[in-house]
């Protein structure tokens, strides 16, 4: 059984190195055409028509949805705070589906090396996608013991269920808590190894049931996304402010939403007599905010 994600991962690594914006970039297609021709190789039967070859639309398929989502990692990885709309995935998608039935084509009728000027053409289409370059602006990931030193949080004093929104792909903080014995559990739209317990979804498409949540814990994730929404006025803090109510619905009584950087702009309309703040600022300037449901 071939893996599928993993062959696609390897060969969308090759984009975390490079620009799509970059023509130079672009042309380089070596290492990406060697992993075609890899995976490529073990469905010769599926690509000239052999038994295999019912099973070639179910390979298609699953390895478009993997370069879909790898590809929204490694635009995510270079600035965090961009996210294609609905519509522009279905385009990804489509996008990753003609280069498979080109590469497919070419691989039985002309060989491996006649790859790369496909490859380049897939790529042009990709750029195509975007009106500007996208400006890095990079996401990194902390320590679980830093994260609830930064809050003050005492681990034997967590309400539960926990909920960290913005895990990250590993959810380190999730698994030390689960380590712990605590019923602890992430949300993150790039989840490595999704389960029980992490959701590999974005906060935008999540629902927070009301009265669900003991904690909800949002680094460096949620508020921050929220504060560049609001700086760029483009429309979208309007949602964060509902989806910020929203979570705070979601607390059970005595439960408490641990967040940063702060969001002033919003929380001095917190409703007197449903919930308590308590804001600190840390060397640096960083807000660090505790909103408690009374």
């Amino acid at each position: 059984m071939t893996d599928i994600a993993g062959f696609t991962k390897a060969i969308l690594d090759r984009s975390r190195g490079m620009n799509l914006f970059d023509d130079l970039d672009i042309a380089e297609t070596t290492y990406v055409c060697s992993c075609i021709t890899e995976f490529l190789g073990q469905f010769q039967g599926s690509l000239t028509g052999g038994e295999e070859a019912r099973d070639l639309h179910a390979l298609k398929l699953e390895m478009v949805m993997a370069a879909r989502k790898e590809f929204a990692k490694v635009l995510a990885e270079r600035n965090q705070y961009f996210s294609f709309p609905p519509e522009k995935r279905e385009i990804v998608e489509r996008i990753y589906d003609r280069l498979l039935d080109e590469v497919i084509q070419v691989f039985a009728e002309e060989g491996p090396g006649a790859l790369r000027g496909r490859v380049i053409e897939h790529r042009k289409r990709l750029r195509s996608l975007f009106d500007a370059p996208v400006e890095a602006k990079p996401c990194f990931y902390y320590r679980a013991r830093f994260q609830l030193e930064l809050f003050g949080i005492d681990e034997g004093a967590l309400l539960e269920p926990i909920l960290d929104i913005g895990c990250g792909p590993e959810a380190g903080l999730v698994r030390y808590l689960r380590g712990l014995g605590l019923d602890a559990r992430g949300l993150d739209r790039f989840i490595d190894a999704p389960g029980d317990f992490l959701c590999d979804e974005g906060w935008e498409g999540f629902r927070f049931e009301a009265n669900s949540w003991g904690t909800v814990i949002s680094h460096m994730a949620f508020s921050n996304h929220f504060i560049h929404h609001y700086a760029e006025s483009d429309g979208k803090d309007y949602f964060f402010a509902l989806k910020y109510r929203e979570i705070l619905d979601s607390l059970k009584r005595g439960g408490s939403f641990h967040y940063a950087p702060s969001l002033p702009f919003i929380e001095s309309y917190l409703p007197v007599g449903e919930f308590s703040l308590r804001t600190r600022t840390i060397d640096g300037g960083l807000g660090v905010s505790t909103v408690a449901r009374l």
